[in-house]
């Protein structure tokens, strides 16, 4: 007995040691970094890079682009006019036209948007219950519905949150758009952006069990379901609902294969975006998007990669490659960048 008690102090200190030492290795060899600010310009068709530097008395901003000429505070400003627009109207300085093009600060806000995701946000977890907000309410700011909606295995169901009883009424109403639409039962994915935050709602997207793809939204309390058309090739997995400014784009996705592509409004036109890959399930994605062209900075634990895109037709401008910075210690983990769980794992 006294044997197996040694054998269980061992090993659950060496358990301890191969989760403990690692951690503290790479508390002790840590060093202070500062994350570049990289975004594309137009106008130098290069990456302008900002970073701040510590001289040991305090914070310095340098600005650079790819291939290391340095720049003022104000040279960056000029060659990123989208981005820093109110400070060159400040000082007088925002040209009347950009490539030939004339942009109004009207314009500027309606083209811009940024987005953003994270593996955390993708592998979590979420209750399978859903509002469905009025998308034509007439009213400035939306509102939250008094009920939720779920779809089980032969129909969609709405359940009124106060009662917590089902809708048979709204159901039903419902539940024949659906029929007339031929949509089969259970839903594969639903994607939406269930907020009131924004500045008007698109509902969902979502994929039937025959992997046919839907937009479907309530308007002035009906259902609004319409099939939207893919090549047999394309099968979408991860979606993402943007409802941006400008209304120029209704979601964008990624399929089975990582590729990339962005779902127009009303012609409900598909456009392949041109970046080889992306994993949403293990790699970051942050889009700078303006009125000529984005900026797709993708990371994973390799490499960071910044994509400049055309914003009228999503082709390929340049790209820019960075090896990653950060460490990576061999051992015992409990967390990840990657999910929200607590479980061992050995990286």
């Amino acid at each position: 007995m006294k044997h197996i008690s040694l054998i269980m102090i061992y090993i659950t200190v060496g358990l301890l040691a191969i989760w403990q030492l690692p951690w503290l290795i790479s508390i002790l060899a840590a060093q202070k970094t500062n994350t570049p600010m990289i975004v594309y310009s137009t106008l130098a068709d290069k990456f302008i890079i900002s970073t701040t530097e510590n001289n040991g008395l305090a914070a310095v901003q340098k600005y650079t682009d790819e291939n290391g000429n340095i720049y003022t505070q104000e040279q960056r400003d000029s060659l990123l006019p989208f981005l820093y627009w109110r400070q060159l109207t400040a000082d007088g300085r925002m040209p009347d036209s950009i490539k030939s093009q004339h942009f109004s600060p009207t314009d500027i806000q309606r083209h811009r948007f940024t987005f953003r995701s994270t593996p955390a946000t993708v592998n979590a977890k979420y209750p399978a219950l859903y509002p469905l907000l009025e998308s034509q309410s007439g009213r400035v700011d939306l509102e939250m519905p008094s009920d939720v909606f779920r779809v089980s295995g032969c129909c969609i169901e709405f359940i009124d949150m106060k009662t917590n009883k089902i809708d048979t009424a709204k159901s039903r109403k419902f539940n024949l758009e659906f029929e007339k639409y031929k949509f089969q039962f259970p839903a594969a994915l639903i994607a939406g952006n269930p907020t009131t935050k924004k500045e008007y709602d698109e509902g969902y997207l979502m994929l039937d069990s025959g992997k046919k793809l839907f937009h479907f939204k309530m308007t002035q309390g009906s259902p609004y379901l319409h099939a939207i058309p893919l090549p047999d090739s394309v099968c979408p997995k991860h979606i993402y609902v943007t409802e941006v400014a400008d209304h120029k784009m209704l979601a964008l996705f990624t399929d089975t294969k990582n590729r990339f592509y962005a779902i127009e409004p009303v012609s409900y036109r598909l456009c392949k975006i041109a970046i080889p890959a992306f994993n949403p399930e293990t790699e970051q994605m942050t889009i700078i998007a303006n009125p000529m062209d984005w900026t797709i900075h993708v990371k994973n634990e390799v490499k960071s990669i910044y994509y400049a895109i055309k914003t009228d037709d999503y082709q390929f401008i340049r790209k820019m490659e960075l090896p990653m910075s950060e460490k990576k210690f061999q051992g015992l983990h409990f967390t990840s960048s990657i999910d929200k769980y607590v479980k061992p794992r050995f990286n």
